[in-house]
C-alpha cells in the first residue's frame, strides 16, 4: 500500500472514531456524555462569591470576602426527556472580612466567618444550539435546604436551616469517557433575619 493510501485510511478510522464519540446518540439530558448509564456522578469546585448581606453584613456582622465551593452531584437522564434531574451538596467555605472597628466602640460589630451547607434537588434543561454541539449549553435551576453557620472569631458560633432557591447557566464540553463543564449559579437563601446569597463559579466532571 502506498504512503498516500495509509493517510487516508488512517484519517477515515479517526474520522470515524470522532463521529462515533460526538453522535447524538450517544447524549444524555446533562450534557454530550456517552450512554453507558442513566445514572452520573460529578464532583467540582471553584469560587463562591458571597452577596447581599452574606457580603456586606446585617447588623453587627462584618460579611465575609469570596470564599470556595465543593459539590459533589448524582444526575439522572432519559432519552425520553428534554431534561435530566440533578442532586447537589454543596460545600462553600468564607473567610472573615478583618474589619477594624472604632476603638471607641469596640462591641460595636463582631468580624466572623461562614460555612453554607445546601441540599438541593435541580433541573438540567440543555440549550441546542446546533444539531451536533461539541459544546453544549444548560440552564439549571431548582430549590432545597441550606446551613448557614457564623463563626466569630472572637468564639462560638450560630447556625440555622433554612429553605432556598438556585439559578444559573453551564457549559458542558464531552470527552470519551466524561463530560467536563463550567457553571455559575445564584443560590438565595431565605434567613430568618437578612438574606443570605452567594453565586459559587465552578469546574466539574460528570462520569
Amino acid at each position: 500500500m502506498s504512503t498516500v493510501g495509509k493517510c487516508v485510511g488512517i484519517a477515515t478510522v479517526v474520522a470515524a472514531m470522532v463521529g462515533f464519540t460526538f453522535s447524538p446518540q450517544n447524549a444524555v439530558a446533562q450534557g454530550p456524555a456517552l450512554v453507558v448509564s442513566p445514572i452520573t456522578f460529578g464532583i467540582s469546585g471553584g469560587v463562591s462569591v458571597p452577596m447581599e448581606d452574606l457580603a456586606n453584613g446585617s447588623g453587627k456582622f462584618s460579611g465575609v470576602n469570596t470564599g470556595y465551593n465543593v459539590t459533589g452531584s448524582v444526575s439522572l437522564g432519559l432519552p425520553v426527556l428534554p431534561f435530566s434531574v440533578r442532586a447537589d451538596v454543596a460545600y462553600n467555605g468564607f473567610g472573615t472580612k478583618n474589619v477594624s472597628f472604632p476603638a471607641t466602640n469596640p462591641q460595636g460589630g463582631f468580624n466572623a466567618d461562614a460555612r453554607v451547607l445546601g441540599f438541593t434537588a435541580n433541573v438540567v434543561v440543555p440549550v441546542h444550539l446546533l444539531p451536533v454541539p461539541l459544546v453544549s449549553p444548560y440552564l439549571i435551576g431548582g430549590a432545597g435546604v441550606y446551613n448557614v453557620r457564623i463563626s466569630p472569631t472572637t468564639g462560638g458560633s450560630t447556625s440555622q436551616s433554612n429553605p432556598g432557591f438556585n439559578l444559573g447557566v453551564g457549559v458542558s464540553v464531552p470527552f470519551v469517557f466524561f463530560d467536563g463543564f463550567i457553571e455559575a449559579r445564584y443560590h438565595h437563601v431565605n434567613q430568618d433575619i437578612g438574606s443570605m446569597a452567594f453565586v459559587p463559579i465552578t469546574v466539574g466532571v460528570m462520569f
